[in-house]
């Protein structure tokens, strides 16, 4: 069987699920392809290259597929955490990985698709693997952004019709969602209520992630010992959805002294040294651990915990970090 993938990238918690995926279907003996806009990897992974008539037609001011979204666009941009339309410039429905395949696995797409043309062109079996909202929503990618901005409800609902009518195009399409949170949202939408649905969780190289000894990698990285440690990680911390706010807040609560690791993009975090924290030594680790470390430190670190502070304002989350 020939499987492609299609993501707009293989980094970023999508992208990165999606490589993953991948990569096991690969080491399965599965003809296995991914299909993206900017690419990490090599091993079996493309790069769609986007035409130049293409590109030049998007530096146009003509109301054209994705062009005619720029003022939504600008409008949206400091009310949303993320918003991506679905009228590519490009039509991908022709590349020549997408004809060779048996089954074409979409994953995080937002930027990367024209969804009229995609699916009225594109009959081969397609799975879908929901890493956020987008698919069912319009083009916001959360539930509470499209809540809290009912001002731009018209233009939401409008977005969300024209995905409707492209799905409506193409009679074989399977949902995965990578946990029952999710399912019980999608097979209620309205865009796919009446698509097969399953729930498989993201896949892991158990071979990397596997137990090791606690004290060993705790000397090795240079982490006490003798107290509890605790980590907090995602891609931002001032990404509100993330909660890492919520539990700045709940550390004054912490009695005993414990070791605090935090791993994320601490880009606009105010200087913890003014926070109500009464544990200075828990400050300072605070302050020091901010970064973002690659998968084998991240593995490590992981085994050295007594616990871990799992973002929990959207449990979606909990799918990609």
């Amino acid at each position: 069987m020939n499987v492609l993938h299609i993501s707009s990238s293989d980094s970023g918690g999508a992208g990165i699920a999606a490589y993953r995926l991948h990569h096991a279907l690969m080491e399965s003996g599965v003809d296995s392809k991914m299909l993206c806009l900017n690419r990490y990897h090599k091993d079996n992974v493309y790069t769609y290259n986007v035409p130049l008539i293409d590109r030049l037609i998007s530096h146009l001011s003509i109301p054209y597929r994705q062009n005619k979204y720029r003022t939504l666009i600008q409008a949206t941009s400091s009310f949303y955490e993320s918003t991506t339309f679905p009228e590519a410039i490009y039509d991908i429905s022709n590349h020549p990985l997408i004809q060779e395949s048996d089954v074409i696995n979409l994953h995080w797409i937002g930027g990367m698709l024209n969804y009229p043309k995609f699916f009225r062109n594109v009959k081969k079996p397609i799975v879908w693997t929901l890493h956020d909202m987008n698919p069912f929503l319009g083009f916001a990618h959360y539930e509470g952004d499209r809540e809290r901005n009912i001002q731009f409800a018209k233009s939401e609902e409008k977005v969300r019709d024209l995905k409707l009518k492209a799905y409506s195009q193409h009679g074989n399409i399977t949902v995965v969602n990578l946990c029952k949170w999710m399912c019980d949202y999608s097979s209620n939408s309205e865009a796919f209520k009446n698509r097969h649905h399953t729930i498989i969780p993201n896949c892991i190289d158990t071979s990397i992630f596997r137990n090791y000894d606690q004290a060993a990698l705790r000397t090795i990285l240079d982490l006490p010992i003798d107290k509890p440690v605790i980590m907090f990680c995602c891609q931002s911390l001032i990404n509100p959805r993330k909660g890492f706010d919520l539990l700045l807040d709940a550390l004054p609560g912490i009695s005993s002294e414990c070791y605090f690791l935090v791993i994320g993009n601490n880009s606009g975090i105010p200087d913890l040294k003014n926070c109500n924290i009464k544990n200075t030594w828990l400050c300072f680790m605070l302050r020091q651990t901010f970064m973002y470390c690659r998968v084998e430190k991240i593995i490590c670190l992981t085994q050295c915990l007594n616990l871990y502070a799992v973002e929990l304002l959207s449990s979606h989350s909990l799918m990609a970090e």
